[in-house]
């Protein structure tokens, strides 16, 4: 069932904006939960990118996976001396999907400037999805 008030609410208040945040560190934006819950269902939930990873749950568990991810990530890149130059949150409507998108971009210890992202959008009522790159000690950031 699609919910045309929150679909509604999603496209006016984030259209017009690039970014929802910006910042240095995900652990300094205000309450993820409660922007994972304002996403409208996905009619087709197609991310925007062809990610290795996806998981889905619900809010709770999809909150704490994305939170993981995204502070393991960052605490990774700190470990190797690749400077963070951003974390950022950005709002993706295309046709009928709403979706989140999480970023860091990073900088190599060559200069070489590189993006991780991760995606969120709501499958039905109860169930979000998680799409994602996990990081291995297996393969490089490079």
């Amino acid at each position: 069932m699609v919910d045309l008030n929150r679909q509604t609410s999603f496209t006016s208040k984030y259209h017009d904006q690039e970014k929802i945040w910006s910042g240095h560190s995900f652990i300094s934006y205000g309450d993820l939960k409660a922007l994972l819950a304002e996403l409208p269902v996905s009619a087709e939930p197609i991310p925007t990118k062809n990610y290795t990873k996806w998981w889905c749950g619900n809010l709770d568990q999809v909150y704490g996976e994305l939170f993981f991810n995204l502070i393991a990530f960052e605490s990774i890149l700190k470990d190797r001396a690749f400077p963070l130059n951003e974390c950022y949150l950005m709002p993706r409507v295309r046709d009928n999907n709403f979706m989140v998108e999480f970023g860091i971009n990073y900088k190599t210890r060559e200069g070489k400037e590189l993006s991780r992202t991760f995606e969120i959008l709501r499958l039905d009522e109860r169930n979000f999805g998680i799409f994602y790159d996990k990081y291995t000690n297996s393969r490089p950031l490079l």
